[in-house]
């Protein structure tokens, strides 16, 4: 596979992450996770990783994420997204917030 097919590849494999995180169809994450799995540093697992998701989910019902842009290169791929929910309650430690937008811009390794 030429450098240009792996990259359109790699994009793809985000965009259906997106998707099946979009439709809350959690049983799909093995197919875009690695079993060993980490979280900002913490060893998960497919199972582990999931139940963050649901949990992020309970607490901001209406998460949506709308991917801008996608880069994808030999060095990894890097994401230009927005998410937008009213949240519930206080996430991730924040303070809880009606309506707030944000946009995340975060680096994935291939």
């Amino acid at each position: 596979m030429d450098a240009s097919s792996s990259e359109r590849a790699a994009t793809m494999m985000y965009e259906g992450y997106i998707a099946c995180l979009n439709a809350r169809t959690w049983t799909g994450l093995g197919e875009f996770l690695a079993d060993d799995v980490v979280h900002n540093g913490r060893p998960l697992g497919v199972d582990g990783y999931r139940a963050m998701l649901e949990q992020d989910c309970r607490e901001i019902p209406d998460l949506y994420f709308h991917i801008d842009l996608v880069v994808a290169n030999e060095a990894g791929l890097r994401p230009g997204f927005d998410s937008t929910a009213h949240r519930s309650m206080n996430f991730l430690g924040c303070l809880s917030m009606e309506g707030e937008s944000s946009s995340m811009n975060t680096p994935f390794t291939l």
